[in-house]
């Protein structure tokens, strides 16, 4: 029998894949201009009734390390809608900050029982 993802599972995850596709991207010369082009198709999701969903993203500024994140809840599950929003310094990369963005979405989805 699986055991249920903790919180502290879903951030490692996310730091791994972050770092390795940084990695990788570094090792192909991938241009994130190219990979804009290929996914401005909009996807949603089908989400099952009585399910929250969290959307959140990142954006950073390369030459200081300042980001920013937002986000928010949404579905059945949640009574109130939880929006998401923070500043901070100090970031590696954009995808870093979209790791730390998933981090926040976590940690607050886990402290309102989400």
């Amino acid at each position: 029998m699986k055991r249920p993802l903790m919180a502290a599972d879903v951030i490692n995850k996310s730091i791994a894949n972050a770092r390795e596709r940084e990695a990788a991207q570094v090792k192909s010369g991938f241009s994130l201009k190219h990979w804009h082009q290929v996914s401005d198709v909009a996807w949603t999701p089908r989400i099952s009734p009585g399910h929250v969903v969290c959307h959140v993203d990142a954006a950073s500024h390369s030459s200081s390390g300042n980001y920013g994140i937002g986000g928010n809840f949404s579905g059945c599950g949640a009574a109130v809608p939880i929006t998401i929003s923070d500043s901070r310094s100090s970031v590696s990369s954009a995808l870093m900050g979209e790791v730390l963005a998933v981090r926040k979405a976590v940690m607050i989805a886990s402290a309102s029982n989400v």
